[in-house]
């Protein structure tokens, strides 16, 4: 890897340091950070790589990256520091004093992927006790946006990165004269298996934050992601060649408090009584308040540390279709807007879903999958088969199918069509098909069978 390599590995990684949270059930996930205009996050970064052919230690020192415009799409960030570096390998090497580092960074806004960044370098390097002007010009594009986040985040989350290309244009002047180097240099990311693993809290050099700690499922690196930052605040990657520390310094970041989405059934029945949960980012403790949708509001609920699970529980006294919604209130007084809405249907429903076996039947013998013929004495099978059923309701639909096979679960399905593959050894079983709909009703099915061979 060249120095544009080294530099672009590292600026890479830093933009995505900004982009990229016991089990709530369901799980509450926090979306990605909203940014505005002047946001900023400042950050050190220190690189080492150490191989049989090259040496790199590299230093950015106290690099601002401030949104300076939001588009539908994207954002773009202001990249500022200063950077110092030393590259020692066959060839060009290049011994970067005082330099100042210029860019510009875009970022997608859904899930805060880097896909192109531009980046001008000017410092200096001595050359026979004398100093000369280094140049230094990149541009870096990700195909496709790269991001190491996964919204909503929650513990317990896992995702893989996307594979992505990282083309790098590089230019490099020492005195003015250019340095022999790639004009364009290609680095391949692979995908990556990623795991949310807790929520703690992180001290850095720009204060404490509650923060998720991920980690991937190589050992290579371990992240901290603070929503409360609005992005990462440390973050370690390491393997047998190189090592790369970078730590949040300073940050304006102020978190919205407006909750996430309200997490809970979506379908019930009148009169009964159903959990919803919720989470807020703050730097204050945080109190909640419900809109049930039936013109009912429950009291400020609280106080909760930032990102802890709040939840509440309601009842419908009539059938309708409501929308739940939670806001929130910070200890210095300022209430947030109202999430975004989760619409409950309540139904007077007590009508169970229909199960249709099609496959074995009552009464007959089966050659695997093909019924051969009648029989008087009960489900014979000649081998192996797939037990195939159907299950829907019209009405609140098909929460889950379970399957039993002599009084043991075997399988649970959440599809319409389900198929078993049958291939247990000879002897009399019982099959039994058990269908719960949304709202609790249930339905069952039985049948015995002989299984010959």
């Amino acid at each position: 890897m060249r120095c544009g390599g080294y530099l672009a590995f590292i600026i890479v990684s830093l933009t995505l340091i900004v982009s990229s949270s016991p089990l709530p059930t369901p799980p509450v996930g926090i979306d990605a950070p909203t940014w505005n205009i002047g946001d900023s996050w400042a950050y050190n970064v220190y690189y080492h790589e150490l191989s049989e052919n090259r040496s790199a230690d590299w230093f950015l020192d106290h690099v601002k990256l401030t949104v300076i415009n939001i588009s539908q799409e994207g954002y773009t960030l202001s990249m500022h520091g200063r950077v110092n570096g030393k590259l020692e390998m066959p060839g060009p090497s290049l011994d970067l004093n005082n330099g100042v580092l210029e860019g510009t960074a875009i970022m997608r806004r859904s899930d805060l992927a880097f896909y192109k960044s531009w980046i001008w370098i000017n410092g200096s390097q001595t050359i026979s006790f004398i100093e000369v002007p280094v140049e230094i010009r990149i541009l870096i594009t990700v195909e496709p946006p790269s991001t190491s986040m996964k919204f909503p985040l929650y513990v317990g989350s896992r995702w893989f990165t996307p594979e992505s290309e990282i083309i790098v244009n590089l230019s490099v002047k020492v005195n003015g004269e250019p340095l022999s180097l790639p004009p364009e240099t290609n680095i391949t990311t692979s995908s990556v298996e990623m795991m949310c693993e807790a929520i703690e809290s992180v001290e850095v050099e720009a204060g404490r934050y509650n923060s998720f700690r991920i980690t991937d499922a190589d050992g290579f690196h371990q992240t901290f992601f603070s929503p409360e930052a609005g992005a990462i605040i440390k973050s370690s990657l390491h393997n047998e060649t190189m090592d790369m520390y970078i730590e949040l310094v300073d940050t304006n970041f102020k978190p919205t408090c407006t909750p996430s989405q309200p997490v809970g059934v979506t379908t019930g029945k009148p009169g009964v009584t159903y959990e919803y949960y919720t989470t807020a980012v703050s730097l204050t403790n945080i109190y909640y308040k419900w809109d049930w949708g039936d013109d009912s509001y429950s009291d400020w609920l609280g106080p909760y540390n930032s990102m802890e699970i709040h939840s509440a529980q309601h009842s419908w006294s009539k059938p309708g279709v409501y929308e739940v919604k939670v806001k929130a209130l910070e200890e210095n007084g300022v209430e947030s807007s109202w999430s975004k809405p989760l619409v409950v249907c309540i139904y007077e429903d007590s009508t169970p879903p229909t199960i249709q076996l099609i496959r074995p039947i009552e009464n007959s013998i089966y050659y695997g999958n093909t019924r051969i013929c009648y029989s008087p004495i009960g489900t014979i099978l000649l081998g192996d088969i797939d037990i195939e059923f159907k299950v829907w309701d019209n009405e609140s639909g098909v929460n889950t199918t379970k399957l039993y096979i002599n009084d043991k679960l075997v399988e649970e399905f959440h599809e319409e069509q389900c198929i078993y593959h049958f291939d247990a050894s000879p002897g009399r079983y019982s099959i039994e098909v058990i269908a719960i709909d949304k709202l609790g009703n249930q339905e069952k099915i039985a049948i015995n069978l002989w299984k010959i061979f």
